[in-house]
């Protein structure tokens, strides 16, 4: 359908599991589809206890995926949903990820930065080899976020009307040379609101 359609897919999605327990599945898929990046968007924990046990064991996981993708040509990344902005020793979860990722890098989604309690420009700058790809997802004016990874879809608004600096972050990833930039948008008024964000984006 892809074909049919001149579409080329750029990245797919690998659960957390089978990264964990059959990487060949993700290598297979990954190849199936010609994609030359793989994006994990959740670490498998219980109910809303995240912690360091739970970001050792992923970024170990994903070190060990993250090897045997890189090693056929495929780039491993993670999506933070905002429970690893929780505090750890000076910093965060996400900094101990970060610091200790040496075979996965990072696609940053502005939103759940955000809702998580970072503040996506900062992180940006301060680990800016880290991210690979990006999701440009606004949240609508006045929301306060949390750090459990769950939202309502429906904060999800057109590009540039909402509390993120998409201007700037969009300025800033073209500068760090992230190769793709993928508009997100999960609430029921996507099919109008999308249009209006690829016309924020080009406008830019």
């Amino acid at each position: 359908m892809l074909k049919d359609r001149g579409l080329k897919m750029r990245s797919i999605q690998g659960g957390y599991m089978d990264l964990k327990n059959n990487v060949d599945k993700v290598i297979k898929d990954a190849k199936d589809y010609g994609v030359s990046y793989v994006m994990c968007a959740w670490i498998d924990h219980d109910g809303d206890n995240f912690d360091i046990t739970n970001a050792k064991e992923a970024t170990d996981v994903f070190n060990k995926a993250g090897k045997r993708l890189q090693d056929e040509g495929i780039t491993l990344v993670y999506h933070a949903h905002g429970y690893e902005f929780r505090n750890y020793n000076d910093g965060s979860l996400f900094d101990y990820m970060a610091t200790n990722a040496e075979y996965f890098g990072f696609e940053m989604d502005v939103y759940w930065m955000q809702h998580g309690g970072a503040n996506p420009m900062v992180i940006l700058n301060k680990y800016p080899d880290k991210f690979k790809l990006m999701h440009l997802k606004d949240m609508e004016q006045g929301m306060v976020g949390n750090n459990t990874g769950h939202s309502d879809v429906e904060t999800n608004v057109t590009l540039g009307t909402g509390q993120i600096d998409m201007d700037g972050l969009i300025k800033r990833a073209k500068e760090l040379g992230i190769e793709y930039l993928f508009i997100e948008d999960e609430s029921s008024r996507s099919v109008k609101q999308i249009p209006m964000s690829v016309k924020y984006v080009k406008g830019l």
